[in-house]
């Protein structure tokens, strides 16, 4: 059964959702709670009304760093439709801007969408994915000694990336396309770290950037072999590394994107692949 949760939803918004939800979805109706676990949920419908614009999107933020990198949309909804942009709420990750005044068959098809699972991957993809996982895993656990548990795949169309530091890696060739390490802060902190042999508090942001370059250059390079034995040819970029909330990085047109989920102890990383064969 999926699992909603609605986070400061009033009792009248609270009931007319569960009414469009029915029976066959679990709704849980809590205050916002920053420590709250929600990597197990479906869908997050945060209500937000006369609130000022800083505090929502900070709220939008610490859902997003507790998804885990799921794939567990967050739908913004207020109660009355507002004429202003809603550009900000995108760039901090919201998949949806809802108002409870919008005719309820367009409400209902839209929060039904977002409950539908999206698709498993095809064999020809993870003949590809399946070593960059290898690749993953075993550069975590030789560099920086920390078990890299993947957790599974989900695909999706937005360039956007929410997460604070990410290292790209450029592919050309027979085979082009983009593979790109996303962390928090945080676990970058003590990647890098581990990677170093150093205690946390001596690493800073140059030594990130730095370390993340070189770990999705390991783990492309790793897993460049097993690739040109199933006809994947291609050459590597030099990383790039691209650091703030919900940076945009390019991908080729009309390529798949896939993101691999990740998680170490309690925190996760993710990984997104973007490749096209010729």
């Amino acid at each position: 059964m999926a699992k909603v949760l609605l986070n400061d939803c009033s009792p009248d918004a609270s009931q007319t959702l569960s009414n469009m939800l029915k029976d066959s979805v679990q709704v849980i109706v809590e205050p916002f709670n920053e420590q709250r676990e929600i990597s197990g949920f479906n869908l997050v419908i945060l209500y937000s009304d006369n609130e000022d614009d800083q505090h929502i999107l900070r709220k939008i933020k610490n859902l997003h760093f507790r998804t885990k990198f799921r794939n567990i949309p967050i739908i913004l909804l207020k109660e009355k439709t507002d004429y202003f942009s809603d550009q900000p709420y995108f760039n901090f990750g919201v998949s949806e801007f809802m108002a409870l005044d919008e005719p309820q068959p367009v409400f209902n098809q839209i929060l039904q969408g977002y409950l539908n699972p999206g698709r498993q991957p095809l064999d020809r993809e993870m003949i590809y994915l399946t070593p960059l996982i290898e690749s993953t895993k075993n550069v975590l656990s030789k560099m920086a000694s920390m078990d890299a548990e993947f957790k599974g795949v989900y695909f999706k169309n937005s360039l956007r990336v929410l997460g604070d530091v990410s290292g790209v890696i450029g592919i050309s060739g027979k085979t082009e396309g983009t593979v790109i390490i996303t962390f928090l802060w945080n676990l970058a902190k003590r990647v890098i770290a581990n990677i170093m042999d150093v205690k946390e508090n001596e690493i800073n942001a140059e030594m990130i950037h730095d370390g993340v370059g070189e770990i999705i250059n390991m783990i492309s390079g790793s897993a460049k072999k097993s690739l040109l034995e199933v006809s994947y040819d291609f050459q590597l970029s030099i990383p790039t590394i691209i650091v703030g909330w919900g940076h945009e990085v390019g991908h080729p047109e009309n390529a798949t994107i896939a993101v691999l989920t990740f998680d170490v102890g309690d925190q996760a990383f993710v990984l997104h692949v973007s490749l096209t064969h010729k």
